[in-house]
């Protein structure tokens, strides 16, 4: 039903209701019972044990719980059960740590709704629950209400209502009770109409209710929002690996089980073979080293003033390639200026002024002020200038006034002035122009030429005029002949930090659009004052054009104006629609649709509305935009980091797997016990992946365009990269390991050991990993140089790594538990040689093959 094209007695109609009276008290019961409560239902806490239980749900989790069951039940090693179960919990604890703060979006929009509302029943003005409300109830409003339904106005006495929180526009919407001549879609065009969770700044007026709880606009608004989300691209690119772990894990276990079958291996020696390749081919420290790294650059976030809410989206914002971003409170500052004071000649300036702060509804108490922002701003202005308020009023009084009203849109109040009398009145410049007595037609059209122009680049325009009047009380006559003093131009400015901000994005290859309720040239100037390149388009031509139309279109536009809600979730899927991956900043509940729906939600803390808050993954408390920049970086840096030791890990586990897979085919003994692997997985490759985790950023960071998504993590030359550096560290894993078995007791005459030959191996082995580490950390010059060392972690992770390992290998308890071996000087000679030059190897093929990287 279109309200705004009925009359007041044609809506009372059709809801069968009385404008005078009200609905019965019977009647709103009934009604009450059969429509329910002017609410949502609350949505359910979220349990924490199901949360908790979530964090089990990775594949490569699973795949771990898998090895823990088999390591335990089947093979009774339960030391290896023991060490994988550790991890698992702590790697679970972390994320439900981090995400224990669950959307409570719905709920949040109940505290937009006042608690008690007057309402005609039975010819009584009763106050009431808002909850009680039902279609057809009388709701009377006044200044300082928040509107508790959707309504169709009949009763408007200069009703003025701050609309921003669900329309995005900064200025207070002046209403009105005759139907509308055309149909709009658009809430902040239906000026006959109140919603739900706006505030009336000024005047009084009645309604009755049409549509209560998810019926109105901003139920529509909650029900978008119980949407499931998206996953992050890190979060797919995590599944897609676990499940590429999964495949290679099996099959390489397989593989090995029947070749030891064929060969007539003892089964148990078999399985515990090809366990050891299982646990080889995980790699058990990455969903902890993911999480801590995610959690390390919040915590970095957080101190640069941005509040990450759900983990993994501090990546996401890495891999933004647009960014939608409301205008009110975002880029601009959300306060209307003063920012053009134009008196009729220099001397009227101070007249001028006296006019803005007497002909003025502003109340103010200590600092702070109330009332229409528009006339706030005057008083600020005129403050900054010298002028005192409170003692203008005093000197001044108002006598009397002719209220404004949308038809003549002037205001005129009547003050004492020396010993007599004087009106000053302010409106729409055209109006008090053309009432001016002091301006003739040539300056009149010169004037109206200028507040044309300035309307045109955005500013919202006020004229002044005064007349000395030896009246006590006001008629009509005060509006004619007066004198004009000149006219003031306003607007909500724009941060001064956003242009460069912009700039930084461009840089970045990243888009940035406008979407806002304003009007379109308000739109337009503003974009423009900040430097947005590219189309506008409104809420109306939103509406009408076509999504194939749009897709084509969208990437041009960069200023949305006159939009509703549901169209920004429109401009988003066009956006997803054609691959980029879309960033959405807002303070409204307008913007909560498209918060939730977007990749990640970036929310205003300050002027923010709970709804938008509780919509977002993060959370700008200084209500900054310049600060999207540095978590922009942020999430670059992280995923670079988190690729780094993806690419590390990854390289260690195939030399594992490769070495236990190698000597098996070459019929040699299983070189490595599976408690050994899962102590190279979790410590000695683990603290390396965790120091790698927090490099600092390159210079070149903010200059590249943004990474593809499909991409992922591990593209296919990357995976052959992983491959060739996994086989180079496995080349000296065997060669010391044969060296050990066969060469040195020949060369040297003493008796083989197999213990021995083990120990040199996963010495090796580790020791390798701690230097290939090192390789990730110098991407363009040798190994050892200026760059190696600049990460201490890494330095201090390195040496942790070696005291470690030397205490495996020397220290008796250890020794049974890791079933490790005394070495002597040749044998650490063997495994220091056979680390170093695969290391060195695989620095060359790094920096002359940097596609592979």
């Amino acid at each position: 039903m279109d309200w705004t094209r009925l009359s007041p007695e044609e809506a009372a109609r059709i809801l069968k209701t009385d404008l005078v009276s009200g609905l019965t008290k019977e009647e709103a019961k009934k009604r009450l019972a059969l429509e329910g409560p002017n609410r949502w239902a609350d949505e359910k806490a979220p349990n924490p044990l199901v949360m908790f239980l979530r964090q089990f749900l990775d594949p490569i989790v699973i795949i771990l719980l898998v090895a823990l069951v088999v390591s335990g039940f089947v093979l009774g090693e339960w030391l290896d059960a023991g060490a994988i179960g550790v991890i698992l919990v702590l790697n679970s604890v972390l994320g439900f740590v981090q995400e224990y703060r669950a959307e409570k979006a719905l709920s949040a929009l109940k505290k937009l709704s006042s608690p008690k509302t007057n309402v005609l029943r039975s010819g009584e003005i009763l106050e009431v629950d808002t909850e009680e409300l039902v279609r057809g109830d009388i709701v009377l409003l006044a200044a300082g209400d928040k509107v508790p339904a959707d309504g169709r106005l009949f009763d408007a006495k200069h009703l003025l209502v701050d609309e921003s929180s669900l329309t995005g526009e900064s200025v207070a919407v002046d209403k009105q009770t005759q139907e509308l001549a055309h149909e709009t879609r658009l809430v902040g065009e239906k000026r006959n109409m109140a919603f739900l969770g706006t505030s009336v700044v000024k005047g009084r007026g009645a309604l009755v209710v049409t549509s209560t709880a998810k019926a109105t606009e901003l139920g529509k608004v909650a029900e978008s929002l119980s949407e499931k989300e998206d996953s992050t691209p890190l979060e797919k690119d995590l599944k897609k690996l676990g499940g590429k772990i999964l495949f290679i894990c099996l099959g390489a276990s397989a593989l090995v089980f029947f070749i030891g079958l064929f060969n007539q291996v003892n089964w148990l020696e078999t399985l515990l073979i090809a366990i050891s390749l299982a646990v080889a081919a995980i790699p058990e420290g990455l969903p902890a080293a993911v999480t801590i790294s995610l959690a390390l650059g919040v915590r970095r976030m957080a101190e640069r003033r941005s509040i990450v809410r759900r983990l993994h989206a501090v990546e996401t914002l890495g891999a933004t390639t647009f960014i939608c971003t409301d205008k009110t409170g975002t880029l601009t500052e959300n306060i209307m200026k003063v920012e053009k004071l134009i008196p009729l000649h220099q001397k009227d300036e101070g007249m001028l002024i006296r006019a803005m702060l007497l002909c003025n509804d502003t109340r103010k108490s200590g600092e702070l002020y109330s009332g229409d922002p528009t006339e706030t701003a005057l008083v600020r202005f005129a403050e900054t200038e010298g002028f005192d308020f409170e003692e203008m009023k005093r000197t001044h009084p108002r006598v009397d006034e002719i209220a404004f009203d949308s038809d003549r849109k002037m205001m005129t109040t009547l003050h004492r002035w020396d010993r007599g009398f004087i009106s000053m009145t302010k409106g729409a410049p055209e109006n008090i122009i053309t009432r001016s007595a002091n301006l003739d037609s040539q300056a009149r059209k010169q004037w109206l030429e200028r507040c044309d122009e300035l309307s045109r680049n955005g500013f919202r325009l006020l004229g002044f005029a005064e007349k000395e009047v030896n009246l006590t009380s006001v008629n009509a006559s005060l509006e004619k002949d007066m004198r004009f003093l000149g006219i003031i131009a306003e607007s909500d400015p724009p941060r001064k930090e956003v242009a460069a901000a912009l700039a930084e994005c461009r840089k970045a290859g990243i888009g940035v659009a406008m979407i806002t309720g304003d009007h379109v040239s308000t739109a337009k100037a503003i974009g423009s004052r900040i430097g947005l390149e590219g189309d506008v388009m409104s809420g109306e031509e939103l509406a009408e054009i076509d999504d194939e139309v749009l897709h084509d279109k969208i990437e041009d536009i960069a200023v949305y104006a006159r939009v509703s809600p549901l169209q920004k979730v429109k401009i988003l899927e066009a956006l997803k629609y054609r691959g980029h991956v879309v960033a959405m900043t807002g303070d409204g509940v307008n913007d909560a649709p498209a918060l939730k729906k977007s990749d990640i939600g970036v929310a205003m803390g300050i002027t923010g509305t709970d709804v938008a808050v509780e919509a977002s993954q993060m959370i700008l408390t200084d209500d900054n935009f310049a600060t999207i920049v540095s978590a922009i970086k942020e999430g670059r840096l992280i995923f670079s980091n988190i690729k780094k030791f993806v690419h590390f890990l990854l390289s260690c586990n195939v030399s594992e797997v490769l070495s236990v897979l190698i000597a098996s085919l070459l019929g040699m003994p299983f070189p490595l016990f599976p408690i050994q692997i899962l102590w190279i997985n979790l410590v000695t490759d683990g603290l390396p992946a965790l120091a790698l985790g927090t490099d600092k950023p390159t210079m070149d960071l903010m200059a590249k365009p943004p990474r593809k998504t499909s991409e992922g993590i591990i593209t296919q030359m990357g995976l052959l990269g992983i491959l060739i550096q996994g086989l180079i560290l496995t080349s000296g894993v065997i060669a010391a390991y044969a060296l050990e078995l066969y060469v040195l007791p020949q060369l040297l005459g003493y008796k083989s050991d197999l213990g021995i030959a083990r120990t040199v191996t996963f010495a090796t082995l580790v020791l390798s990993q701690l230097l290939h580490a090192f390789n990730f950390r110098v991407e363009k010059s040798f190994i050892i140089s200026r760059e190696t060392f600049k990460n201490m972690f890494l330095n201090i992770s390195f040496l942790a790594s070696l005291a470690l390992q030397a205490l495996v290998i020397f220290l008796s308890p250890l020794q049974v538990i890791f079933k490790t071996s005394s070495l002597n000087w040749i044998h650490l000679i063997v495994a220091a040689v056979a680390s170093i030059v695969p290391a060195i190897g695989i620095n060359i093929f790094r920096r002359h093959a940097k596609r592979f990287a």
